[in-house]
C-alpha cells in the first residue's frame, strides 16, 4: 500500500500492488476484514479524503490467500509553520524572540539545543525567548486533530560589532595611483576586501 500509512494533510491517491501474477486484490474501507468475496475489487487507486483504515489482501484460484495488510491515514490540515520575530541574523545585544503561527488556537514548543521540537519535545512557548548568546532556535505548532507543523529553524548570532572599517586616503578622484590602507578600531579583528564590486 503506497503511500505509507501515517497521518497527512490532505486527500491522497493510495495504490495498491502485490507481486504475485495473476493475484486479485479487494480492500474495504470500513474496518471489516476483505476476503476472496467481500469488499471493493481493487482496479484503480483509492482516493482518500477523511480519516480511515485501509484494510487488502490478495488472492488467487488454487493459492492460499494473503494476510490482510491494514493501513491507518489520518487526513487532518496541516498547522501553519512558527514565524521569528525579529527574524534570525546577527543582532549585537540580546533578543527576545516572540514565536508565533496564524493557526487559532496552536499550541508552540521550541528548543535551543539543535534538537527537533514536536509537540512532545521541546519548551512550551509562552512568552518571549530571550537570546543572549549565538545559537538556533527550532519551533514547531501543534493542535489536536491537525498534522503538527513543519520545523521552523534560525540562527541567531549575538555578539559586539566590529567597527567597519576605514580607508586613507578616503576614496575620490585622485591624477596618481594610491596605496589605500584599511583599517578598524577593533582590536584584533581581520579585513577583507575586494575590487572587482563583489
Amino acid at each position: 500500500i503506497y503511500p505509507e500509512a501515517g497521518p497527512y494533510s490532505s486527500a491522497l491517491d493510495v495504490t495498491m500492488t502485490t507481486p504475485t501474477s495473476g493475484a486479485t486484490i479487494r480492500y474495504t474501507t470500513d474496518g471489516s476484514t476483505p476476503t476472496t468475496s467481500r469488499g471493493t475489487v481493487y482496479s484503480t487507486p483509492v482516493h482518500i479524503a477523511e480519516t480511515l483504515t485501509l484494510k487488502a489482501v490478495s488472492y488467487r484460484s488454487g493459492w492460499t490467500t494473503s494476510p490482510v495488510t491494514s493501513a491507518q491515514y489520518t487526513i487532518a490540515p496541516l498547522v501553519t509553520a512558527p514565524a521569528f520575530s525579529p527574524v534570525p541574523g546577527t543582532y549585537t545585544d540580546p533578543q527576545d524572540i516572540i514565536i508565533s503561527t496564524p493557526t487559532a488556537a496552536a499550541t508552540i514548543r521550541y528548543t535551543v539545543d539543535g534538537t527537533k521540537p514536536s509537540d512532545t519535545n521541546g519548551t512550551l512557548y509562552s512568552a518571549p525567548v530571550h537570546i543572549a548568546g549565538s545559537l538556533t532556535l527550532k519551533a514547531v505548532a501543534y493542535q489536536a486533530g491537525w498534522t503538527t507543523s513543519l520545523v521552523t529553524s534560525g540562527q541567531y548570532t549575538i555578539g559586539p560589532l566590529v567597527a567597519a572599517p576605514a580607508f586613507n586616503p578616503v576614496p575620490g578622484t585622485y591624477a596618481d595611483p594610491q596605496d589605500i590602507t584599511i583599517s578598524t578600531p577593533t582590536s584584533a579583528a581581520a579585513i577583507r576586501y575586494t575590487k572587482d564590486g563583489s
